[in-house]
């Protein structure tokens, strides 16, 4: 089974949708509360712990984008606080705290810094896909709007047409209207969103080129359990 996570507001949902057509996935609705986790040591999600113990988990993309069109997009569709808690609002924050977009990016502005659990969540993944403490397989850092599908396709062990991910390399300016109003909080996640790139192509590099020695090692066998959809039963 491949796990997605990720801060969601970045492409997430259709990500999913397209890989769920070749391998068996966590849910795309959520309902099983994994796509969204704030960190892996997640041991209060029941189902989750079940697929670590019994190791039905092979692998892990943790998908991120811009924070700031990720925030404002949580903003637009009005679940603003729902999707806070789910990323584990590191920063006690209540619901008048985020009652509007300009509510909310008036505090980042005072304060200076994220708000809304997104390098909060980030970090939690980043730390334990190094510390392997809990969980046992590894995390892919996978920037939606630079997929590299020939990276993607090797960490997934699959043919890179089974990647049919249509890619948006431009800067939305969906926001730009909010992001001329708070410039300053743009640039905060301007910066959160180089930190969190650059540590992600750290990463990366080294889990590819111990997939690449794995690969060598096996002949050019699967590094690792991947169940492909058509030939695994869903738990």
């Amino acid at each position: 089974m491949i796990l997605i996570v990720g801060s969601g507001g970045n492409g997430q949902t259709y990500f999913m949708k397209e890989l769920k057509k070749s391998f068996l996935i966590n849910r795309v609705d959520d309902l099983d509360y994994i796509k969204h986790m704030a960190t892996p040591l997640n041991k209060r999600n029941k189902k989750y712990n079940y697929l670590i113990k019994n190791n039905k988990i092979t692998k892990c993309i943790f998908l991120y984008n811009d924070p700031f069109d990720s925030i404002c997009s949580h903003f637009r569709r009005k679940w603003q606080w729902q999707q806070l808690l789910k990323l584990g609002n590191s920063n006690r924050l209540n619901k008048n705290h985020v009652r509007s977009i300009h509510t909310f990016f008036n505090l980042v502005d005072k304060i200076g810094k994220d708000l809304y659990s997104i390098e909060y969540q980030f970090n939690n993944w980043y730390k334990e896909a190094y510390e392997q403490k809990y969980i046992n397989f590894p995390v892919y850092f996978l920037n939606f709007s630079k997929i590299d599908k020939k990276e993607l396709s090797i960490f997934l062990n699959c043919k890179e047409d089974n990647i049919n991910i249509k890619i948006n390399k431009k800067r939305s300016d969906k926001y730009k209207d909010i992001r001329n109003t708070w410039p300053n909080v743009d640039e905060i996640y301007k910066k959160l969103y180089e930190k969190i790139n650059n540590k992600s192509l750290e990463h990366n590099k080294k889990i590819m080129n111990s997939l690449k020695i794995k690969n060598k090692t096996n002949h050019g066998n699967s590094i690792s359990n991947i169940n492909y959809k058509k030939t695994v039963i869903s738990i």
